[in-house]
C-alpha cells in the first residue's frame, strides 16, 4: 500500500509500539526523551501469499521478492509434513532482521496465535501446518529527514495456503 499517516497521543502510541514489538522506535523515543509526546508515523503494508495448486513443488517460494520488509520461508512449506520445522526469515531492506516480533495465526480466525522473536540472522522456527496460516511482522524506524512524521513503519504478512 501507499504510505498512510497516523498521529496518536503519547499513551496510545507507546502502547502500540510495545504491542507491535517496535524496539527501534521504543529505543529512539527513550534516547530522545519524547515518550510523553504524540507519535506520528507514515505506515504502509506489504503482503505476500503462497498458494499451492497441484502436486508440483518449486523452490521459488523460498526466494525473496525484494519487499522492504519481507517474510521468506527457508523450506517449501508445501513439501513439509504437518508439525515439521519450518524456518521463516525476516528481511528489512534486504538484510536479515534481528529482534522483530513475528506473529503466527491460522487464517480461520480461531483466536489461536503465537508470537516469536527473530534471531540474529532474522530466523524464526515454527511448525508446518496443514491449514492456511498467516505470519505477520511489523517494523518501524525513525524518519529524521521527513517533516511529515517521526517514524516510518511497515506491516508485512505472509499467507501460506493450498487449494
Amino acid at each position: 500500500s501507499n504510505p498512510s499517516f497516523s498521529d496518536l497521543d503519547a499513551d496510545r502510541f507507546n502502547n502500540y509500539v510495545e504491542h507491535e514489538g517496535l524496539t527501534a522506535i521504543a529505543a529512539h523515543r527513550e534516547i530522545t526523551r519524547t515518550g510523553d509526546e504524540n507519535g506520528t508515523e507514515l505506515y504502509a503494508r506489504r503482503a505476500k501469499t503462497l498458494l499451492q495448486v497441484g502436486e508440483a513443488r518449486t523452490r521459488n517460494v523460498t526466494q525473496p521478492i525484494g519487499q522492504l520488509l519481507e517474510i521468506v520461508p527457508l523450506q517449501n512449506p508445501f513439501a513439509l509434513e504437518e508439525g515439521a520445522p519450518l524456518d521463516l526469515q525476516v528481511f528489512w531492506r534486504g538484510e536479515p532482521l534481528e529482534g522483530a516480533q513475528l506473529i503466527e495465526a491460522p487464517t480461520d480466525a480461531t483466536g489461536e496465535y503465537s508470537s516469536h522473536q527473530t534471531s540474529a540472522d532474522g530466523v524464526v522456527r515454527v511448525e508446518a501446518a496443514s491449514r492456511p496460516m498467516l505470519y505477520t511482522v511489523t517494523w518501524g524506524v525513525p524518519a529524521p529527514n521527513d517533516a511529515r512524521a517521526d517514524y516510518f513503519t511497515i506491516f508485512a504478512s505472509l499467507t501460506v495456503a493450498s487449494e
